[in-house]
């Protein structure tokens, strides 16, 4: 059973981090769980499908499972209306739904170029909302229930909850993945690029 890796290896590299990638950063490393995992905090996207560059709070590899890009939102209370998101005090026109989906989008091109075979690695993203509860985001046809991590999630072990998010978002993809899903191999060689 290989060991969980966390990229980098040390938090203080990111100053300017939320104090809730600071907590799921502590419960990773904190847990017992995550033989084979690897994740990456932090991962700056130089080629991304909506701009010219983001960044990924956490990408997540999970042998078995498949890959989670999680967007981590810090922020004490939520708004929405017409002209987009208020999260704290940041307006954003583009919710963080969308920017878990592309931020995954972007990863996923990029390794597609890289003729990495994603053919049995399934993609999915979620956001956690890590000082709200659930019933404080607003409703919307825009996501499903399952991209959604609120405070209540933080009380769980985080490699069950990332676990029961990852296989509950790819049963909604509805594409069946055979018995080699995100095997440790297939997930080490995308990690290389």
């Amino acid at each position: 059973r290989g060991e969980m890796r966390m990229i980098p290896s040390n938090y203080d590299t990111f100053p300017n981090a939320s104090d809730g990638e600071q907590l799921l950063y502590d419960a990773f490393r904190r847990s017992a769980k995550g033989a084979n995992w690897t994740i990456f905090h932090s991962l700056e996207l130089g080629r991304h499908v909506n701009q010219s560059e983001g960044e990924c709070d956490f990408l997540i590899l999970a042998p078995g499972l498949g890959v989670l890009v999680l967007e981590v939102k810090a922020a004490r209370t939520v708004a929405r209306d017409e002209s987009g998101w208020k999260l704290g005090q940041k307006h954003s026109k583009k919710g963080p739904f969308k920017q878990a989906r592309d931020a995954m989008h972007s990863i996923r091109d990029y390794l597609a170029k890289e003729d990495i075979d994603l053919y049995d690695i399934p993609f999915v993203s979620a956001v956690w909302f890590t000082h709200l509860s659930k019933s404080d985001i607003p409703k919307s046809i825009e996501w499903n229930d399952d991209e959604l991590l609120g405070v209540e999630d933080t009380k769980s072990d985080i490699f069950e909850v990332i676990s029961s998010t990852i296989g509950s978002r790819v049963q909604n993809l509805g594409i069946h993945f055979g018995a080699k899903r995100a095997s440790v191999k297939s997930l080490q060689t995308l990690e290389k690029a």
